[in-house]
């Protein structure tokens, strides 16, 4: 039978005293024949009108074996708060809220749903401007739970630090310009050294397309060969062909790719114009990118690099010039561009990667795509890049580099101007030392204006 317990005190207590309502003849402490009816109406109104003599329903509510509410609903007509309900509190039956209602949350210790509970929901625009911190809501557009941390949207992921130290080249030239165009995914193992091994394929042909990983999937996007606006993703534990993600929010190709374990981001590129929009998709679903925001300058042909907080862009070229721009964003939040330094020199048609800590790219020499050193940053930081290390030799037109905490590995792009076959070296460098490009082994096939990522990179952890 549900009851209500209310503790005693000096200003309430009864002892070996029998109550009755309707009963003459009572047999228990309080003997009730009939129902007990709670009047909403009356007072404040709502659950809050539910009360124990001091003001406060102090025991559980709606909890089995004790005041059992069963189905709750708060409409138009209910005022007050339930700041008066404190302790644990179950509900069993169902609650609605209907539109209109003026009642106010107030806090309760703990909620238990015994069956089931649906969250706010809406699209990624209809988020309110000023929430409370903890705030939960499902999103629509991405299909995720997501959480307000007081300054950022976040969405609620789990993930594996670190993955399998695995690196995937995907697609590109064979030969450039005017050569044949791959579908190819190839894969090599960061801390060992020896030639990539097929992985996959492509759904089609990728050329000056950037890509970005969580640790579970790769995502391609920014085709020119074909010109395309399709995303592709493919499942990094295993071999095997991409399938359909969705579209770019805006179509264009020379974008750099980078992201967290959760967010994937594409900035700059062309489009029959140079452009300076920033794209991201959520990795674990599927659908069409959204905008993000704005590079500081409109330009192509940039790299890009994360930690698990920052996403960089480095350099770029326009119809006239090669920039030395360096970009930042925060991840988990929209917004544009902000300044971050200079690159060591002006670069385009380059390539980067990271750790969770250092950004590292390779740098052009006097002619845009001609890439000679690398250069790095510190990722938490603003400032200039320096010069860190050199190519095992110069190559041209956007090779692909990714890595783990690590190493990083270096592979193809084409020689020497005027020359058009792109070459197969793959070399590697350490993180943390620099130095001098180290031979690792070769690609399955020669490649350039091409991409890659890995499962262990340094944006992953991030929101």
């Amino acid at each position: 039978m549900p009851s209500i317990r209310i503790g005693y005190s000096t200003d309430f207590n009864l002892n070996n005293e029998l109550v009755g309502i309707g009963s003459t003849t009572a047999t228990s402490t309080l003997d009730v024949a009939g129902q007990i009816i709670v009047d909403k109406s009356s007072g404040s109104g709502g659950i809050s009108s539910f009360r124990e003599y001091q003001g406060f329903l102090q025991s559980e509510v709606g909890h089995p074996g004790h005041c059992g509410l069963g189905n709750i609903v708060i409409d138009s007509s209910t005022s007050g708060n339930l700041n008066n309900l404190s302790d644990d509190i179950a509900i069993g039956g169902e609650v609605t809220v209907s539109t209109g209602t003026t009642i106010t949350g107030g806090r309760l210790d703990t909620l238990t749903v015994s069956n089931r509970m649906s969250v706010p929901h809406g699209d990624t625009n209809s988020r309110e401007g000023t929430v409370e911190r903890g705030t939960t809501r499902f999103n629509q557009d991405f299909g995720t739970l997501e959480f307000f941390d007081g300054y950022n949207w976040k969405t609620v992921n789990s993930y594996a630090r670190g993955g399998s130290s695995r690196a995937y080249f995907t697609g590109g030239a064979t030969n450039y310009p005017g050569g044949l165009y791959a579908k190819s995914i190839d894969l090599v193992n960061i801390q060992s050294t020896g030639g990539a091994q097929e992985f996959g394929n492509l759904l089609t042909t990728y050329g000056f397309h950037g890509t970005c990983a969580s640790s579970t999937r790769g995502v391609v996007a920014g085709n020119n060969s074909p010109s395309s606006n399709t995303i592709e993703y493919f499942t990094l534990a295993n071999g095997g062909n991409s399938a359909d993600f969705g579209d770019q929010a805006t179509q264009r190709y020379g974008c750099g790719g980078c992201g967290s374990s959760t967010r994937g981001l594409w900035g700059g590129g062309w489009s029959g114009a140079n452009s300076n929009v920033i794209d991201y998709i959520e990795i674990a679903t599927t659908g069409n990118a959204l905008d993000f925001g704005n590079l500081t300058i409109a330009r192509r042909y940039t790299s890009a690099c994360s930690s698990p907080v920052r996403g960089v862009w480095w350099g770029g070229i326009d119809n006239s010039n090669v920039y030395t721009h360096i970009d930042y964003i925060t991840i988990a939040s929209k917004g544009n561009g902000l300044d971050f330094g200079d690159c060591a020199a002006a670069t385009a048609q380059h390539t980067g990667c990271s750790n969770s800590v250092r950004g590292i790219a390779s740098c052009s020499a006097q002619n845009a795509g001609e890439n000679t050193q690398f250069q790095t940053i510190t990722i938490s930081s603003t400032g200039n890049a320096i010069y860190f290390g050199d190519l095992n030799q110069a190559t041209y037109v956007q090779p692909g580099m990714a890595c783990d905490q690590t190493r990083a590995v270096h592979g193809g792009g084409f020689a020497a101007t005027p020359a058009t076959t792109s070459i197969s070296d793959i070399f590697y460098i350490s993180i943390s030392a620099g130095g001098l490009g180290l031979d690792f082994g070769d690609l399955t096939v020669g490649r350039s204006i091409y991409s890659a990522c890995s499962d262990s990179h340094g944006g992953l952890g991030g929101f």
